[in-house]
């Protein structure tokens, strides 16, 4: 046996290269990974919406004020008003997760992501570029523009406040995430 000082845990002797390099993989994600893995997230997701959330009321700095102001109209809502709101609801969800309070940043997150996804459907000619497909004589999209790709990336944050939301309210992967009858 053989103590690696950087991750102060001792691994079994190994065989051969990929046991050792597993072994160092192991001792990584047991001993940085797994205790401030939840905390990088919290992190991560307070930077994304404060940040992205305080441009939106800003006209010039705001990547998505273009592709919004096509979609509000449909709404009723002022285009200045809208940005304002979600600016402000954005800032407001950053800080819940700065916080750690995710029983609240639930009901907050989830209908954030519903229209965010509401977009692709009510302005699909500004998330979508040519040329669509034709499936089954329906023309059908499926290359992304620049504001499609941003809010498809979404599906990334979806998952990952899935796996938040299971480790934080409930049982959490006990098994490192795999799912029963993965190796």
């Amino acid at each position: 046996m053989r103590v690696i000082d950087t991750f102060e845990v001792t691994l079994p002797r190994a065989s051969s290269v990929g046991e050792r390099v597993r072994a160092a993989q192991d001792a990584l994600v047991a001993n940085v990974f797994r205790p401030h893995g939840v905390t990088v997230l919290y992190w991560a997701f307070a930077f994304v919406f404060f940040y992205f959330g305080f441009q939106k009321p800003a006209p010039a700095y705001s990547p998505v004020r273009l592709p919004l102001s096509e979609f509000f109209p449909h709404f009723g809502i002022p285009l200045q008003a809208g940005m304002l709101f979600i600016g402000l609801y954005e800032m407001f969800l950053g800080l819940l997760f700065l916080f750690r309070q995710i029983r609240l940043a639930f009901w907050f997150f989830l209908p954030h992501q519903a229209v965010t996804f509401l977009t692709l459907l009510v302005i699909p000619h500004v998330a979508f570029q040519p040329p669509w497909v034709s499936v089954l004589g329906v023309e059908a999209p499926w290359a992304l523009t620049g504001f499609g790709a941003f809010v498809v990336k979404n599906l990334v944050f979806v998952a990952a406040f899935l796996l938040l939301v299971s480790i934080e309210l409930g049982d959490g992967p006990e098994d490192g995430g795999a799912d029963e009858g993965e190796p």
